[in-house]
């Protein structure tokens, strides 16, 4: 299948949403998707998925329609620049979990939060999408992280507990596993 030649992301139609999801690679195991029964219980108000599966967590990015809805990383804007794995540019989304907690200065996300990384070439062909889903109990021991990465044409290239995403973010694990979490200014650099 041919990777599709996009616009820039907040110009995407809604058929075009379906296309990305892109992580770091690897494989998963079949049983590394736990459901969350509670979450799926009727008037479930949470704002996150379902349970933790590929599709259940894509339907919730495309029901929230994050690119028109969800907040652009802090600091960054749409088609930054940025070194490989991720794309010659990328765009990172926040849910309002994941928006409220850092705007409060946390460095461990809660349980919810969720990132999204849109990976571009420099002609703004959709390459890829990463996500990164926090669910409490998870994978205790890699931050409670839910792995997907979804190929430009849609294909799920691999989710759950990807080793070599969990590999490559483990040099940030007193961070979250979050490579590019906002780290709080010197205290003498504040006027």
């Amino acid at each position: 299948m041919h990777a599709r030649r996009l616009p820039p992301p907040r110009s995407l139609t809604g058929a075009m949403l379906a296309l990305a999801m892109l992580g770091c690679g690897g494989t998963r195991d079949l049983d590394d998707e736990p459901r969350d029964e509670a979450a799926s219980a009727p008037g479930r108000t949470s704002g996150v998925p379902a349970d933790t599966t590929a599709l259940a967590l894509w339907d919730h990015l495309e029901a929230a329609g994050y690119r028109e809805h969800w907040a652009v990383w802090p600091g960054r804007r749409p088609l930054d620049r940025g070194p490989s794995p991720h794309g010659v540019m990328r765009t990172t989304y926040v849910n309002a979990i994941a928006q409220e907690a850092l705007a409060a200065g946390a460095t461990v996300l809660p349980p919810g939060s969720i990132l999204v990384k849109e990976h571009f070439a420099v002609d703004t062909l959709l390459e890829a999408v990463a996500v990164m889903y926090k669910q409490a109990g998870y994978a205790p021991e890699h931050g409670d992280w839910f792995w997907l990465k979804r190929m430009g044409d849609g294909a799920v290239a691999s989710h759950g507990r990807v080793e070599a995403c969990i590999a490559c973010h483990a040099a940030r694990a007193n961070e979250d596993f979050i490579m590019a979490m906002p780290r709080p200014l010197p205290p003498d650099s504040i006027p």
